[in-house]
């Protein structure tokens, strides 16, 4: 925590400082004058300014960037102790409300700074404020040195990150290609000149799927299905996210089984996402179709 001496004035937005000034004219039984359109408009545009605590290691890379309070008074922010979430930022908080967090932070030395981003422009208020990351306890098993569990949890992490992120792709992919076909449906193109390429689209897209997730009709019934991509990272993650004692042979090789099928994966849903949807796109606009989500604006 930082010392209460160290705590700012708190930044005010640009309608909070006019309507303090306001306040104030008022209770001086003064006239109060409109702003103008100009300053009412720039009011509407700006971003609140944001109060974050930032979590430096002892090499001064950047951990964590908490969000703390900006309202006046004394407040409290808690680091967890864990890194930020490596997922994608559309991943729900779980069925008890609690947010997606990252993996633990090693014991050691670390500092505290509070920062002020206003305006787009980032500036220093107080720290960094250096303190220390300690076990509560040593483990009764020997298990893996800590340098080696930081570096399966970062390769874990970062596999997590892409397979997170081609999961919300695919979902994107499939609104899109269903988006395309309304579209189709809509213009002037005979029908079948371009109706077999959202369709194969659509199958590619799927067959990812099945080979990132499994077979959603067997998932529906509780068949029984090989293991894909998820079921790998799934075993990795439950071995040793929660723990230092880890990782064992069995995880790493789980982690190197979902990284060597996850590679082509991306390479295909990279070329669909990054070439074949936006080719079909540029097509439907020539074609006449009505205008959809993520196509430039047609000359006529």
């Amino acid at each position: 925590a930082l010392p209460p001496s160290m705590i700012p004035v708190i930044a005010e937005t640009l309608e909070k400082a006019r309507q303090t000034a306001e306040k104030e004219r008022l209770e001086n039984d003064q006239a109060v004058a409109f702003p103008g359109w100009d300053a009412v408009e720039a009011e509407r545009r700006q971003a609140a300014p944001a109060l974050k605590l930032v979590i430096r290691d002892a090499e001064g890379t950047v951990i964590r960037r908490l969000d703390a309070p900006t309202e006046k008074g004394f407040h409290r922010v808690a680091w967890n102790l864990r890194h930020p979430y490596y997922g994608s930022i559309e991943t729900p908080p779980d069925w008890q409300g609690v947010e997606p967090s990252g993996l633990p932070a090693l014991p050691g030395e670390y500092s505290a700074e509070l920062v002020l981003v206003e305006d787009g422009v980032r500036r220093q208020l107080s720290g960094p404020v250096a303190f220390s990351v300690t076990r509560m306890y040593e483990p009764a098993l020997a298990g893996a040195p800590l340098e080696e569990v930081d570096a399966f949890w970062k390769a874990y992490a970062a596999l997590a990150r892409q397979v997170s992120g081609a999961q919300y792709a695919l979902a994107d992919a499939v609104e899109d290609i269903e988006a395309m076909q309304r579209m189709l449906a809509a213009s002037p193109e005979a029908p079948g000149a371009l109706d077999g390429r959202p369709h194969a689209l659509r199958q590619d897209v799927y067959g990812v799927y099945l080979a990132l997730t499994g077979d959603k009709s067997r998932a529906e019934v509780g068949e029984y299905d090989v293991h894909r991509v998820d079921d790998w990272l799934a075993h990795a993650y439950r071995g040793v996210a929660e723990s230092s004692y880890g990782p064992t042979p069995s995880h790493r090789r789980s982690l190197d089984y979902a990284a060597d099928a996850f590679a082509p994966l991306r390479e295909r849903l990279n070329a669909i996402i990054g070439e074949e949807l936006p080719a079909l796109r540029e097509r439907l606009l020539e074609a006449g179709a009505p205008w959809g989500q993520g196509q430039r604006i047609p000359a006529r």
